[in-house]
């Protein structure tokens, strides 16, 4: 979960919302090197994932944009992607 939340722009509601689904390292990215799915379904993988808002209520979504970003920053061949690249 650490490795998560150091993930520029990613909170720590929603690295905690990715490891209630991977619980390790290891669980998402054996999904990310799965050869059966598309990059843009790597990409959107966790967008649907919910996570606590301030009140504590699980009625947000991680969204596309967190998403994207988790997967090409953990994708990143020489750890040479931006943040803001990573918001496209």
């Amino acid at each position: 979960m650490k490795a998560l939340i150091a993930i520029p722009k990613v909170q720590p509601r929603f690295a905690l919302a990715i490891w209630k689904k991977y619980s390790t390292m290891r669980s998402l990215l054996k999904v990310y090197m799965d050869s059966t799915k598309t990059v843009r379904e790597k990409e959107l993988l966790l967008q649907d994932l919910k996570c606590e808002d301030r009140v504590g209520d699980e009625s947000r979504r991680l969204g596309p944009v967190c998403s994207r970003r988790v997967y090409r920053t953990l994708m990143a061949e020489d750890g040479a992607v931006e943040a803001d690249a990573a918001a496209e």
